[in-house]
């Protein structure tokens, strides 16, 4: 995750996901697992932080006009930095991949209970 333009190793989320804790910062994402000197632990809301990174497993959520992508699992494949969207990958290969806004989107880290 990028925060305040650092990186961070997203350990878990609490308050049903709407905040992270973060741990690092991290050298870079390639190095995840791998903290900086003075490693802190910090607790953001889920809005602040940018997804920045392809592969992160995510969870769409809030959307108004694609709905039926609400609670649907899939990955980040690609981010644009200019408008603030993900290209995202589903899990259920039915769905066609779409660009959501990374406010629309939660990192997941569990799978949910069906």
């Amino acid at each position: 995750v990028n925060w305040k333009n650092k990186w961070y190793q997203a350990a878990r989320c609490k308050d049903d996901g709407d905040k992270y804790v973060l741990k690092g910062p991290i050298s870079s994402p390639q190095g995840l697992g791998i903290i900086s000197k003075g490693e802190n632990t910090h607790v953001i809301t889920a809005d602040e932080a940018v997804i920045g990174y392809p592969g992160t497993p995510v969870i769409c959520h809030g959307l108004t006009n694609a709905t039926h992508l609400n609670e649907k699992i899939g990955d980040v494949r690609a981010i644009d930095a200019k408008t603030k969207q993900c290209e995202i990958h589903f899990e259920d290969t039915n769905l066609k991949p779409c660009l959501v806004k990374q406010t629309n989107l939660r990192i997941l880290f569990e799978l949910p209970a069906n």
